[in-house]
């Protein structure tokens, strides 16, 4: 009895240790070992691959084809390409555009500083579908480009965007060449604006006359449009103009009937401009569609092709050609009744060289 009671003592006591011990595992854990992760070379090389930043190359926004809206879109997002790409692609990169290796001094608008392009859509031929122009231009390089594309089948008889001609200026230092669509006689003609001088005190733009014939652009007519010229000393300063009358199509031959417009002024001490004569006078000429060749119709015309030359230009004007050229506008003048005209008139004959012209009008005064 005594042994029994013994060994139950001993169990609880053993039972009640091991409960102690227990215990003091949950109340107390174990600290957890933290290790350093080695790095994974599969994952690491995905996340450099993931955030890597795209070349250049990688981010240049592709031309999807050549048809001028997706020219256009390309340009305007990639304002600094490398245009010359695409010339070659339109087989129109020829050593004046460009390619390599190239004259330095006769190359034209072989990549973009800050391209910017635009599309107009004009029925020009007469034909089923309108002619889309693109225009390119580079305000920096003064460089000015324009594309006429029409969609037609081609010689494999398939539908497409086919470039049917372009036109070139290369000078814009105050205004870069603008166009505007010109309905005469049943016919509508594009005419884009030039600039062909500039400096100081004197300006001078251009209108280029163009058609299509047989699925080519031909240029019709160059004429000055705009233009002055102050005066030096006692010359008269000039502003003239020139605008289209009537323009038609007849046997393959362009008659394009002008108005040419001058102001002639002067200034007294105070600078004010004091008007002196104005005068209008019409021209005609001919361009044969097939041999390009112009031809100025004298007969037809109130001025003489060398009168264009020299009034309505810049720098050609001498003052034997001014006397010879207004001598009727002069006489009136002299026999007038302004006296700040006239005292002008005065002025300006004692610096000219002697002439037929000079003695009357000298006379009359």
């Amino acid at each position: 009895m005594k042994n029994f009671f013994s060994k139950t003592v001993v169990a609880i006591h053993t039972f009640l240790l091991g409960v102690i011990i227990t215990s003091a595992f949950f109340i107390f854990p174990k600290p957890v070992e933290i290790k350093s992760a080695e790095p994974n070379p599969i994952v690491s090389e995905q996340t450099v691959k993931t955030t890597a930043t795209p070349n250049n190359k990688e981010s240049k926004p592709e031309l999807k084809s050549l048809s001028p809206y997706d020219i256009e879109s390309y340009i305007n997002s990639n304002p600094q390409t490398e245009i010359v790409e695409i010339w070659e692609k339109l087989k129109i990169a020829d050593k004046y555009n460009g390619i390599l290796p190239y004259d330095s001094e006769n190359h034209f608008f072989t990549e973009c500083s800050g391209c910017e392009a635009k599309t107009y859509n004009f029925e020009l031929d007469g034909k089923p579908g309108s002619e889309v122009l693109l225009r390119v231009e580079d305000r920096l390089q003064e460089a000015c480009r324009y594309l006429i594309f029409k969609y037609k089948k081609s010689e494999t008889k398939e539908y497409g965007w086919q470039l049917i001609g372009y036109i070139d200026h290369d000078f814009g230092r105050y205004e870069m060449p603008q166009h505007y669509f010109l309905l005469s006689d049943g016919k509508n003609w594009l005419v884009v604006r030039v600039q062909g001088a500039s400096g100081s005190g004197v300006a001078l733009y251009n209108d280029r006359l163009f058609t299509i014939k047989n699925d080519k652009v031909v240029e019709v007519l160059d004429y000055p449009a705009d233009g002055h010229q102050e005066g030096v000393g006692f010359e008269p300063a000039r502003s003239f103009a020139g605008r289209i009358l009537e323009s038609k199509i007849e046997n393959n031959v362009a008659t394009i009937e002008l108005e040419f417009t001058v102001n002639y002024s002067t200034f007294d001490g105070t600078d004010d401009d004091i008007p002196l004569w104005s005068k209008k006078q019409k021209a005609v000429f001919r361009t044969d569609l097939n041999s390009k060749k112009t031809i100025y119709d004298a007969k037809k015309s109130e001025l003489s092709e060398r009168e264009i030359e020299t009034v309505y230009n810049i720098d050609m004007l001498t003052d034997k050609d001014l006397l010879r050229y207004n001598f009727e506008e002069l006489k009136r003048t002299a026999l007038g009744k302004r006296a700040r005209q006239k005292q002008w008139l005065r002025d300006f004959l004692r610096m000219c060289e002697p002439s037929a012209e000079k003695s009357v009008l000298q006379r009359l005064l």
